[in-house]
């Protein structure tokens, strides 16, 4: 007769290092892990226990060869039907679906009421897409459980990412019914009602009870924290932002690497989107260069499948510490979490807490008060390389060129109405401003992707975004060498801003945004009352929160359409950007009147005073929607 595990003290002497290598997982080590496993398990190689976590801990680090641990505990346990699952679950992960299934129906065999386990296969179903197996089996667990937050979780998003958003939406709102302690089921359901278009008042009811029961955990409140910057909550952001804000700084102090003055970027959409990576990192190096942050290293894990452009990637080294070999990023894995930190909310030295956007300004007040110039420059060679280009492209040795993006949908693929959606333009509205460009002598060099619609044929205008002389390189060439950005809110801008390049913008949205230099202008879209084909005072649009809202859905849900800048107001915002990289200040008393009057509606949410002016021409043509004017 075998004795008991607790009596057996060569058991008990396994689960010793079993418990010690648990410990090492949890708190991200899982090298440690297995150097102490593998020696363990040659000693007992009978212990499926030990083998199975050896297993597991192989595969955390992404060492295939942990399958035969695996394959070897469930030889040894065979009715272990938890570590049959791992198994199949492990050998998915590998890509082979066949031996997952075949080890998953063996569990199900042995443990065919098992709700949970049932949930697993169906879930593995929905990530091969097969999404009508996975809601097959995802209805026969709920028929043994129907008070089953889970499930009906893993039911509605297996639902959601079918394309049917509206079974989706019913079945998650079965789950936070019938299970409403389970707080991941409102997760999931705000995400699918905003993905059904719903106004973000109605998203925002699930989100708030997940971020208020953890108020800590980033999982839960960042939705609930983004979707309050989106309609201009400001004061509301900062309150919850800052519980995070107070995890990620004293958290990671506390740990046992992070003592040792260690961050991990936390990317969020920082690698793939040029935008975000030219904002979030100009905003991250120039706090920690004005003593704003303590003073660690920042690693910047970066696949290079993950990297929008490799070349601008290549700007921020002598900044950030780029990791960007795939078997040290798989070694830092573990740590990435334990280490993370998220330049998205960001706390100044007075004590107080906002969105990366808001910050900016104050941290930019400070930049140019010092004196400190753009971070970013082209090397020799890349000036030479750019150079070449230009030539081949047409553009003579010594002329001046303008680059103009202008937002469309092809590369987002956005729907119609979306916040992004509502932050494009037509290039044709800005044909006017090219011709004003040409006509003193300047070259015009569109950027963009291949999927935006052709110029029409212009002298001296060049299409580079459709062109075979299109390069990562040379987008950031550009960006950094021209004369001005002329165009709307999209990363571009933003990069020749890191650059120092002057930026026009026009079309932006929210009202109250702006660029963060005092080299930049802006005209931002004007709003239209729905019902009366009223446009709203610069009072009204400037006054929070709709002076902040970001969410287009919210603002149309107000009542409210928002308007295309025109090609008036862009013509005269391309004249004005060519009069000041002249050198000239082309402003007379009444321009810095009405630039005081829209200075003084943004005072209620302004955080510093940089410099960046709203748009000349577009003042004094709408001078009369100030109130006060």
């Amino acid at each position: 007769m075998t004795e008991p595990p607790q009596a057996n003290p060569s058991a008990l002497a396994a689960n010793v290092f079993i418990e010690a290598a648990k410990q090492h997982l949890k708190e991200g080590r899982g090298k440690e892990a297995v150097a102490l496993l593998q020696p363990a398990a040659s000693v007992w190689p009978a212990n499926g226990r030990l083998q199975h976590q050896l297993g597991m801990a192989m595969l955390g680090l992404g060492d295939g060869a942990g399958i035969k641990h695996l394959v070897e505990s469930v030889k040894l346990e065979p009715t272990n039907v938890d570590r049959l699952a791992d198994l199949a679950e492990a050998m998915e992960a590998l890509g082979d679906r066949h031996a997952a299934e075949f080890w998953f129906r063996r569990a199900l065999a042995r443990a065919p009421t098992r709700e949970d386990l049932i949930v697993r296969f169906a879930t593995l179903h929905g990530r091969t897409q097969r999404y009508a197996e996975a809601e097959r089996w995802m209805m026969r667990a709920l028929a043994l459980k129907l008070r089953y937050g889970h499930g009906h979780t893993v039911l509605g998003v297996t639902q959601q990412r079918s394309g049917d958003l509206a079974k989706a939406v019913g079945t998650l709102y079965r789950a936070v019914q019938n299970d409403p302690e389970y707080t991941e089921g409102y997760v999931a359901l705000a995400a699918a009602l905003q993905a059904g278009g719903l106004p973000l008042q109605h998203v925002m009811v699930p989100a708030k009870v997940a971020a208020d029961r953890n108020p800590t955990e980033p999982g839960f409140v960042i939705p609930y924290v983004q979707y309050l910057r989106d309609i201009g909550e400001e004061a509301a952001y900062v309150r919850y932002a800052t519980r995070l804000i107070d995890e990620q700084m004293q958290g990671r102090a506390k740990d046992e690497i992070g003592a040792h003055g260690i961050r991990i970027l936390h990317p969020d959409v920082l690698l793939t989107r040029i935008g975000e990576f030219a904002f979030q990192l100009d905003l991250h190096v120039k706090m920690k260069k004005l003593g704003w942050l303590p003073p660690f290293v920042t690693l910047l894990l970066a696949p290079k499948e993950q990297v929008c452009n490799q070349a601008f990637l290549d700007c921020w080294r002598p900044y950030v510490t780029v990791v960007d070999d795939p078997r040290l990023i798989e070694s830092l894995e573990p740590l990435r979490q334990r280490l993370a930190f998220n330049p998205v909310y960001v706390r100044l030295p007075d004590g107080r807490s906002m969105s990366k956007n808001r910050a900016f300004f104050a941290v930019q007040q400070e930049w140019q008060r010092q004196g400190r110039g753009p971070l970013l420059d082209l090397t020799r060679a890349q000036l030479e390389r750019g150079r070449a280009v230009l030539k081949a492209m047409g553009v003579p040795d010594g002329a001046w060129f303008v680059c103009v993006h202008v937002r469309e949908s092809g590369f987002l693929q956005e729907a119609a109405g979306t916040s992004e959606a509502t932050r494009n333009a037509d290039i044709g509205d800005y044909a006017d401003g090219l011709q004003e460009i040409v006509r003193r002598g300047g070259w015009v060099i569109r950027l963009g992707d291949a999927s935006m619609k052709p110029l029409p044929p212009m002298p001296q205008v060049i299409d580079y975004a459709r062109s075979p002389h299109k390069s990562q390189e040379m987008d950031i060439f550009l960006a950094a060498s021209c004369r001005f950005f002329f165009g709307t809110t999209s990363g571009m801008c933003i990069v020749s801003s890191a650059f120092g390049v002057p930026v026009g913008g026009a079309n932006f949205f929210p009202a109250g945004e702006r660029l963060v230099t005092q080299s930049d202008v802006v005209v931002p879209k004007l709003y239209r009352e729905r019902a009366s084909g009223r446009i709203l005072s610069f009072d009204e649009c400037l006054t929070m929160p709709l002076a902040l809202t970001y969410d287009a859905t919210h603002v149309e849900s107000l009542g409210f359409d928002v308007i295309d800048t025109d090609a008036e107001d862009l013509r005269d915002l391309a004249i004005e950007m060519l009069e000041r990289t002249e050198g000239r200040r082309p402003y007379d008393a009444e321009d810095e009147r009405l630039q005081r009057l829209w200075d003084e509606l943004s005072h209620s949410f302004s955080t510093g005073d940089v410099g960046c002016r709203i748009g000349r021409g577009f003042l004094r043509r709408h001078r009369h929607l100030f109130k006060a004017a």
